[in-house]
């Protein structure tokens, strides 16, 4: 792929000026959720195969980053990760009233009486985000999802709980969008499983997933408000039978009709919004 290649890209109807801006939010944001917000880092590699540009044009995008300070590259590893900048922003984003904020207590509480892990999931753009975690005391935690990851509609418990809630139209348009990111990476699903789930889903109130992203670790999970967001709480196998995930999905559903009375109260109804 060589930098005439960049014409294919979803940016090419926009001004040049306008594409660059996008193109460098994009890589932004794919460092950001691929390991460039921990001390580890991410590679150039990674984020080449992410946004699907060519390497010439990612190290290029990322040099910029890095000249502002909202990316600093390892000089020992050469990975990158998020700069000084690109924590200043996000400390200002946090100070204003968001979904993140509204729900914390709830999902303490939550994580406290399940002794498990909760998690809330957001939809962004056609994938869902791991927006906000709490840990329960349980003795044995879950570790499949941090804050940041992503995850195409339908595949952990939030984003199947959020992918059941629109029609079937939009459930195929997503799933053919998806297919061949879902069949390289999740072994365990396909198609007719995952139609499968959906259908389970709608017809119990809550979504369920059988270990089906990690073995061993399975959640469950119900939409808030207007079906942008979620809630999950994930727990190891051996604590998610069937009769405690019917007792978590009535917990799920309290928590989610509180958080969605906050969020109208507060004027934050498109609970989507995550700034």
């Amino acid at each position: 792929m060589n930098e005439s290649d960049d014409r294919s890209t979803t940016w090419t109807s926009t001004p040049s000026g306008a594409q660059s801006a996008g193109r460098v939010l994009h890589v932004l944001r794919l460092l950001a959720t691929n390991g460039g917000a921990t001390e580890y880092g991410c590679g150039l590699g990674d984020l080449v195969r992410a946004c699907g540009l060519a390497k010439p044009t990612v190290h290029r995008l990322l040099g910029a980053l890095v000249a502002s300070g909202f990316a600093e590259q390892d000089p020992r590893t050469s990975r990158y990760r998020l700069g000084a900048e690109a924590q200043l922003v996000g400390a200002l984003a946090a100070r204003r009233t968001s979904i993140q904020r509204i729900a914390q207590p709830l999902l303490a509480d939550l994580a406290a009486r399940t002794r498990e892990t909760v998690l809330l999931t957001v939809r962004r753009e056609h994938e869902c985000l791991c927006l906000h975690r709490e840990d329960g005391l349980g003795q044995i935690r879950t570790y499949v999802l941090a804050v940041g990851d992503t995850h195409p509609m339908g595949v952990n418990a939030g984003g199947l709980a959020l992918l059941a809630a629109e029609d079937d139209e939009t459930v195929a348009a997503s799933l053919d969008r998806d297919a061949d990111r879902i069949a390289t990476d999740y072994p365990l699903l396909d198609r007719a499983r995952i139609l499968d789930m959906i259908a389970a889903t709608r017809r119990q109130g809550w979504a369920f997933n059988d270990g089906r992203v990690c073995p061993g670790a399975w959640g469950v999970a119900v939409v808030v408000g207007d079906s942008a967001a979620a809630i999950t709480v994930a727990g190891v196998e051996q604590r998610m039978r069937a009769d405690r995930r019917r007792e978590i999905a009535g917990m799920l559903h309290t928590t989610a009709k509180a958080l969605e009375r906050l969020l109208r109260g507060s004027g934050r109804v498109a609970v989507g919004d995550t700034a």
